[in-house]
């Protein structure tokens, strides 16, 4: 027998082995996650090694103007840049990053961005901090503010073929733009300032507007018709304030005012959760596979500007009015379940789509219609921010179902349906997705396979990316034989 004190030894050897293996897993997969308040906006924050994380929305709830390259994030509020290193992984991103970010060309100390809970993820504190806002912890809660940035002097300048309006600011803030009528509205994201008509006199502009708008600033321009415009901004640095330039004349283009600059929201809704396992064999839960795959679909799809959203993203009951309100988000909604037959010889993947003779809410029957009809570009494009045709679900189902067949051993057939309550409300590309048969044997197994799972889901994601007019990753090359 071994003596007490090696025993006792051994043991706690053994409990600081598990405490060692808890730190480098669990704690990666399993973060704490903390409610985020940003300037009016509710958020969910996830904690990596002390750190707080926040999908890309917390970016845009701070005015920025965000974009995901192959190595970064960058982040751009009106002059400043601010640039994040991209990591593996949130978890990689709080432990091994300690100067992830930069701002307009300077380091700071900061962990990178990352993939978490299958959303790309960026660091609260740095970017809010960076952006001017202020950071606080207090319990389960993150809170950050905006303060209002203030309006100094606005000054202008005229030319034989351009007019020019500068608008200093305190400090940098957002901005974007739109045409109304013939007016030229600028909104200055967090700005304050007093409403004010000021002259310029000039060729191009005569008078234009300053006015504060819950908490923006707009810069209201009359156009003429043949008028171009251009804007930009100035960073502020060393004393200087910041500077947003307005330039109209007859030099300038008149751009397209973007209407669809917002990145495009997937939104994957895996069957079941919670109490309901959905179909069982075995082991084998429908519930736990579906939501394994939408965050396989989710790691591929986050990291190139799409922004995300889960019906759930844990094992939990999810009522079909939280469903459908997602729905009317989407871009694309993908619904996921996994099937079960008496006959063990059906098997593949079976995707449906909503007939577009199939009864829909009036309202979306009637603005696909009025979408159908458009007569200028500039209508068609307005409409298509909110609705798709209605042969847009058969064709992003027809998209998968090319991607999945081209996978080893993937097999897969498109089919319409009469009635679906989480369809009937998508006014964008929806779908119903059936992974396979849990009551096929090679389905079964294709299932439980990691290889196999992952190329699935590189399938659907990549048909995704496809269907919004997205660069697809080349195919990667064979292994030698």
């Amino acid at each position: 027998m071994k003596p007490k004190w090696q025993v006792t030894h051994t043991r706690w050897l053994f409990v600081m082995a598990l405490l060692g293996l808890a730190w480098l897993g669990l704690g990666q997969t399993t973060p704490q996650t903390k409610d985020l308040q940003v300037a009016g906006t509710s958020l969910k924050a996830s904690v990596y090694n002390g750190f707080a994380f926040a999908p890309l929305e917390f970016a845009s709830a701070l005015g920025l103007e965000t974009q995901v390259t192959n190595d970064a994030v960058v982040l751009k509020q009106g002059g400043k840049v601010l640039r994040i290193a991209l990591a593996d992984g949130a978890y990689e991103a709080a432990t091994q990053w300690t100067n992830g970010l930069e701002v307009n060309g300077v380091r700071q100390k900061s962990p990178a961005a990352g993939l978490g809970g299958g959303r790309l993820l960026i660091p609260v504190k740095s970017v809010a901090e960076a952006a001017g806002g202020t950071f606080e912890e207090s319990g389960n809660t993150v809170i950050v503010n905006m303060p209002q940035a203030i309006l100094g002097t606005v000054s202008s300048d005229k030319t034989e073929r351009s007019d020019r309006v500068v608008l200093e600011i305190d400090r940098d803030v957002g901005f974007s733009s739109r045409i109304e009528k013939s007016d030229l509205i600028v909104t200055l994201r967090f700005t304050n300032g007093t409403a004010s008509p000021y002259l310029v006199g000039g060729k191009f502009i005569d008078v234009f507007e300053v006015k504060p708008v819950a908490n923006k600033l707009e810069a209201k321009i009359p156009l003429k018709s043949s008028d171009g415009f251009q804007i930009f901004a100035v960073a502020s640095s060393q004393g200087i304030p910041a500077r947003v330039i307005i330039d109209v004349g007859s030099r300038f283009g008149r751009p397209s005012v973007a209407l669809d600059s917002r990145p495009s929201v997937v939104v994957l809704d895996p069957g079941h959760g919670g109490n309901d396992l959905g179909v069982v064999s075995g082991n084998l839960r429908e519930k736990d596979i579906t939501l394994k795959m939408a965050q396989r679909i989710a790691s591929i799809l986050a990291p190139r500007g799409i922004a995300m959203k889960y019906t759930r993203n844990e094992d939990k009951d999810t009522s079909i009015e939280t469903r459908q309100a997602l729905s009317v988000k989407a871009d694309v909604l993908i619904s996921l379940h996994v099937s079960s037959q008496p006959n063990s010889s059906a098997k593949g993947a079976e995707i449906f789509y909503l007939s577009p003779d199939a009864p829909s809410e009036g309202i979306l029957d009637a603005g696909r219609t009025a979408l159908e009809n458009a007569k200028t570009e500039r209508e068609r494009k307005l409409l298509s921010r909110f609705l798709a045709p209605r042969a847009a679900s058969q064709k992003l189902a027809d998209m998968i179902s090319a991607r999945i067949l081209a996978v080893p051993n993937g097999e897969a057939r498109v089919s319409s349906l009469g009635s679906h309550t989480a369809l009937e409300r998508a006014p964008k590309a929806a779908i119903v997705l059936e992974l396979g048969y849990l009551s096929n044997d090679e389905d079964r197994a294709a299932l439980q396979n990691t290889d196999a799972s992952v190329s699935r889901a590189e399938a659907v994601a990549y048909a995704v990316l496809e269907y919004l007019g997205k660069p697809v990753p080349a195919a990667k090359p064979e292994a030698p034989k």
